[in-house]
């Protein structure tokens, strides 16, 4: 039985977004064959980040 739910809004308990940014820059450095992670990711998830949806979707490099 189910006794309790948690949720976690990015921020209350653990502090997510630089994670986020870093695994994006990771992800890039990967997609691009780069030998270090992209710094143009994180700027990017930074602009973006608390953005509504309608935002971040029209966002382009």
């Amino acid at each position: 039985m189910i006794r309790a739910i948690m949720f976690d809004l990015d921020g209350t308990l653990v502090q997510s977004e630089k994670l986020k940014a870093q695994s994006y820059a990771i992800a890039a450095q990967r997609l691009l064959g780069s030998s270090e992670p992209d710094a143009r990711a994180v700027e990017a998830y930074r602009e973006i980040v608390g953005a509504e949806r309608h935002v971040t979707s029209r966002r382009s490099t």
